[in-house]
């Protein structure tokens, strides 16, 4: 393959998985973008395990995945 046809595959390939540490997400959200999303709608939630258990959820609706 010339060198132009495998920098455009990899590109493709990095676009459909990604990670963050601790994260990993396959055609998911931005992570900041979920981070963010997901923290201001966990905010308001007082009990700190409900709350944690609540953002991982909304992060997995945003495909992404703890790895930790």
């Amino acid at each position: 393959m010339r060198p132009i046809a495998l920098s455009a595959l990899a590109l493709l390939a990095a676009g459909c998985a990604t990670s963050h540490p601790g994260w990993s997400g396959t055609n998911a959200t931005p992570f900041d973008t979920a981070q963010q999303e997901c923290a201001r709608a966990t905010a308001t939630i007082a009990d700190t395990a409900t709350r944690d258990a609540e953002f991982q959820r909304c992060m997995a609706d945003k495909d992404w995945t703890r790895t930790r």
